[in-house]
């Protein structure tokens, strides 16, 4: 099966996408947070990237904050925010977290501008 087409739990709620493309359109749609965009604007390397979505994951299923507030909460977080180098963050909250296979599979950029590219085509695939 197609790692793209794996049912991804939403980041902000209780609902399950077809797919992490879908998973990432509904949290920007519906909760007006862009994980690609924040992981370019703060050019954040793969492993703040997996504590990000960490980080919510933990917040929503664990902490059980509201959705809408924690959509707040990531979408003030900083590059310098301690949770970027909490090691603690790098361990899963959901076994096989779709989102985290397409976050590696996009490990591979090699520059900004590169980077830039690739983000704008994956942004274009989620988002059109």
């Amino acid at each position: 099966s197609n790692e793209q087409d794996q049912p991804c739990l939403g980041l902000f709620d209780d609902i399950t996408d077809p797919s992490p493309a879908a998973c990432l359109r509904r949290s920007k749609n519906e909760y007006n947070v862009d994980i690609l965009q924040i992981s370019t604007e703060r050019k954040l390397d793969i492993y703040q990237r997996i504590r990000l979505v960490n980080y919510i994951r933990k917040r929503r299923i664990h902490d059980l904050i509201d959705g809408q507030v924690l959509s707040q909460e990531v979408n003030s977080l900083a590059k310098k925010d301690p949770i970027f180098s909490d090691e603690s963050l790098l361990t899963p909250i959901i076994d096989d977290d779709a989102i985290l296979t397409v976050l590696e599979a996009e490990e591979d950029w090699e520059d900004e501008e590169d980077e830039q590219v690739v983000a704008d085509a994956v942004r274009r695939a989620v988002f059109q």
